[in-house]
């Protein structure tokens, strides 16, 4: 998930054009099932990171590359 809890609230490793990342703050409206709607902080289309953030810090160097999306609930039949 790439939100994350810290000592000022809640935030995201944004990713910046040289494969960097910053610490962007955001504001979340609701959260569910491991999945959290951004109410402020973000604009669509803007690369987080999603996994590895305990080595990561404002500056890091990443290797940015899509996330595959989830897949979709079973469903019993």
């Amino acid at each position: 998930m790439a939100v994350q809890h810290g000592p000022k609230g809640l935030y995201v490793y944004q990713v910046k054009p040289d494969n960097t990342v910053a610490v962007q703050p955001i504001t979340v409206s609701r959260e569910e099932a491991g999945k959290a709607v951004i109410a402020d902080g973000l604009t669509e289309g803007v690369p987080v990171v999603v996994a590895g953030h305990s080595r990561l810090q404002a500056g890091a160097k990443v290797a940015a590359r899509e996330a595959t999306p989830a897949a979709p609930p079973k469903t019993g039949s």
